[in-house]
């Protein structure tokens, strides 16, 4: 069956449905914004979560400035070469007849751009610097604009000579996730993130599984509006093709999150691991988007489980290189994506006539359509890297890509926005208000507390860099929480806490205790149930509050 549709299909037949399908789409992708966004800052520690946000807002404010005048003019602007556009510049219709879609192709393509960028954010959480990012986030746009004109430009030569990415499983997310590799192996781990000799690691706790899980559940809908919204209209054949993307689409997602569930039972010994229930259906979801038009809804299982099984493998792999991602960037929209962009040759069916007459290795095609997408693939990784290479290198030259110890350690909400996150030291002097001590007592267990958890070096590298008195423990617990091995002291704190017994307190404190009674007045939980006046002293003190949350807010 012949068709007007292409890989990305062109603007130059949009009718009013076709317009309201395409601005509806990117509506949607843009949202995906918010995703990322979200997922990102559940993934990091609490005191990084706005500075991932305000990351995520800088790729479409400053990126989106710099496609409207230019980007959008390299990648689809007449006149053109095979390589690159050079007209509509700062872009504007021509005529009043080319406004409906001129604006559509261009605001749609825009919301590719800076997913492409967005995608570097959360490999580099946590130690760069807000304004180099800034930096990157102007220049990446170039970088994206030139795949996706040797790709999707009519005049484009890698699409000349075959190459097919639909949605922009190589374009948008194979150029993000070489960049993402290459910014964070330029910029190095995060403090202590792999451990070296004579030093154990640190480990970062994610700030909230919850809002990880809940970006991901957005980047999946959205992800609809990404593959969905390429057919460029639903007028003739396309809504047809829309019909089909959503279910492959769908049936990619659905099977990388089965495998995630079931390596994860496996290795966990049944537990249910939140990352890889997240990089499974990210992993899915990635390599069915280059290919989600030209395969069968079975094969869009078979793709999207490999491709899962891929990004658990990665993940592995780039920890073995001591490659720090803070959320998995690398691992999906790098290796996945490269998976997805061999399946084309792979599994590929020219319906539509979408492949131009080619077919795909299993559909008696040969391997001339594989050979294209090797080779579109390691072009457009290889261009990414190179120029996100020399763009950090320079950065770092500079003395401007990474944030100072001292800064990392204090957090980027607090250095780059002024924004504290509450600390361990506010959550710990919660719990032991929570036990009703007098103050001259609280400062007593929580000082004890904080030595027991803590080693002196520690507590001097708190000293120096925080500048607090040794006797003050409050300021104690709080400056060792953002300056030295934050998550692991924070860890051990409310392990202590919740494992605080009555022997631990002082003598007037247990003597209340067993008598029911508190020095100032009776406890939330003496009010709840008189049977901790029989509870033996191993009971853990912290398991009288009215919530079951282990004594964390």
């Amino acid at each position: 069956m012949k068709s007007n549709l292409t890989s990305q299909p062109t603007y130059t037949e949009v009718t009013e449905d076709d317009a309201g399908w395409i601005l509806s789409n990117t509506f949607l992708i843009l949202t995906m914004q918010t995703g990322f966004g979200m997922l990102e800052a559940g993934s990091v520690s609490y005191k990084n979560i706005a500075n991932i946000m305000v990351k995520n807002c800088v790729d479409v404010t400053l990126g989106g400035l710099v496609y409207w005048v230019a980007g959008y003019a390299l990648s689809f602007g007449e006149p053109s070469t095979p390589f690159f556009g050079y007209g509509n510049f700062f872009v504007t219709a021509a005529t009043v007849a080319d406004t409906g879609r001129q604006y559509a192709h261009y605001v749609f393509q825009l919301s590719f751009a800076t997913a492409a960028t967005t995608i570097v954010s959360g490999a580099v959480a946590e130690r760069m610097q807000l304004q180099a990012y800034m930096l990157f986030a102007i220049v990446n746009t170039f970088g994206y604009c030139l795949p996706a004109m040797w790709a999707w430009h009519h005049n484009g030569f890698l699409g000349s000579i075959g190459f097919f990415d639909f949605a922009g499983g190589c374009v948008v997310h194979g150029t993000g996730g070489a960049s993402a590799f290459v910014a964070a192996y330029v910029l190095g781990a995060r403090y202590k993130r792999f451990a070296r000799a004579g030093e154990e690691a640190v480990h970062y706790t994610a700030s909230s599984p919850v809002t990880a899980l809940t970006g991901l559940f957005m980047l999946w809908w959205a992800w609809l509006g990404f593959n969905c919204g390429s057919t460029f209209g639903i007028s003739k054949d396309r809504w047809k093709v829309a019909a089909k993307v959503a279910v492959t689409t769908l049936n990619g997602s659905i099977a990388g999150g089965i495998v995630g569930l079931v390596s994860s039972f496996v290795v966990f010994k049944g537990r249910f691991n939140i990352d890889y229930i997240i990089l499974s259906v990210m992993g899915g979801l990635v390599s069915i988007t280059a290919n989600c038009a030209i395969i069968s809804p079975a094969e869009s299982l078979i793709i999207g489980a490999i491709g899962a099984a891929i990004a658990l493998f990665a993940i592995r792999v780039i920890e073995r290189m001591e490659i720090d991602d803070p959320v998995g960037a690398i691992p999906v929209h790098f290796a996945s994506a490269g998976w997805g962009t061999m399946c084309v040759g792979i599994f590929g069916k020219n319906d539509f006539d979408l492949l131009k007459g080619h077919n795909g290795l299993l559909h008696g095609g040969g391997l001339y359509l594989l050979q294209v997408q090797a080779f579109g693939w390691i072009l457009i990784s290889l261009w990414s890297a190179l120029f996100t290479a020399v763009f950090f290198l320079a950065m770092n030259r500079a003395g401007i890509l990474r944030m100072s110890l001292q800064d990392e350690l204090m957090g980027a909400d607090w250095v780059e926005h002024g924004v504290r996150s509450e600390s361990v030291g506010n959550k710990i002097e919660k719990i032991i208000k929570q036990m009703n001590l007098p103050e001259d007592e609280v400062q007593d267990v929580f000082k004890k507390m904080i030595i027991e958890a803590t080693t002196s070096n520690e507590r001097q590298s708190a000293f120096f860099l925080g500048g607090v008195n040794e006797e003050d423990a409050f300021n104690m617990a709080r400056v060792l929480s953002q300056t030295r091995q934050g998550s692991v002291i924070t860890s051990r704190l409310i392990r202590r806490a919740s494992e605080m017994t009555i022997k631990d307190l002082p003598p007037s404190r247990k003597i209340s205790l067993m008598n029911g009674t508190t020095p100032r007045k009776e406890s939330l939980a003496v009010r709840k149930e008189s049977s901790v006046r029989c509870r033996p002293s191993s009971t853990p003190l912290i398991m009288m509050k009215e919530d079951h949350t282990n004594g964390i807010p």
